[in-house]
Formats: structure tokens, sequence, C-alpha cells
């Protein structure tokens, strides 16, 4: 009996719209893109969502990661993810929605609440929490 391979990294490039869109040039099997920063909409989202679903189905990608910054506004925050990814294709079942949150970062202090809150709203919206 054979055993299955161990993979020990999986590397991938965190992409949003300081980057270029990303292309066929793009050398890994995960990739993770930013919807947005809050209510603030990510410029390259739609490209790189795009390309990110036609990668998924190709099998170029093994699975995407979709992420926003989290904020205080949390409501308007999941309203935004939400209304981004429905404009554009809808959720891939291979995605994975991410929160970013940055310790000491912007905004500062103990965000549990209203994050749990955008976890929640998120975790819902997939339908799997």
């Amino acid at each position: 009996m054979r055993s299955a391979a161990v993979v020990k990294d999986t590397l991938f490039a965190d992409v949003s719209e300081w980057q270029r869109p990303v292309d066929d040039t793009y050398p890994y099997q995960v990739l993770s893109i930013r919807v947005s920063d809050g209510t603030y909409r990510d410029h390259n989202f739609a490209a790189n969502y795009a390309w990110m679903r036609n990668a998924l189905d190709s099998g170029r990608l093994v699975f995407g990661i979709v992420y926003t910054y989290c904020r205080p506004n949390w409501p308007a925050n999941a309203t935004t993810v939400r209304a981004m990814i429905d404009a554009n294709g809808g959720l891939h079942p291979r995605i994975a929605l991410m929160l970013d949150v940055e310790r000491g970062g912007n905004p500062s202090g103990d965000g549990s609440d209203w994050i749990n809150r955008l976890y929640a709203n998120l975790a819902g919206y997939t339908g799997d929490r």
C-alpha cells in the first residue's frame, strides 16, 4: 500500500488593486484576492475573481481565498462582500472567505464583538459555518 504524499508548504500570493490583475503567468495552485477594505471596493476584484473562477473550473487552481480587511462597520462590510461576489458570478464552491484582521493595525482596540458578527454573517452567506 502506498502512502499519500505529504505537502509541507502551500505557496500563494495575496493580490489586490496594488498589484496588476492576475493572469495565466500566476504560478501557484492557490490564490488569495481582496474583495474589499470595509466598504471600499477593490478596483481589480472583478478581473481577479473572473480569472480565479476560470482557473478553479479548469483545474489550474486547487482553491481560492477571497478576503476582506475588517472594519468596525461590519454590517456594511458584509453587504459589500456579498454584493461584489454576487455581481461577479456568485460564490464558487472551492472558495473560502477570509477576514483580514491585523494586530495593532487599523482599527485598534478589541474588535472581537464586531469581528465575530462579521464572521457569522459571512459564514451564513457561504452556507457552511
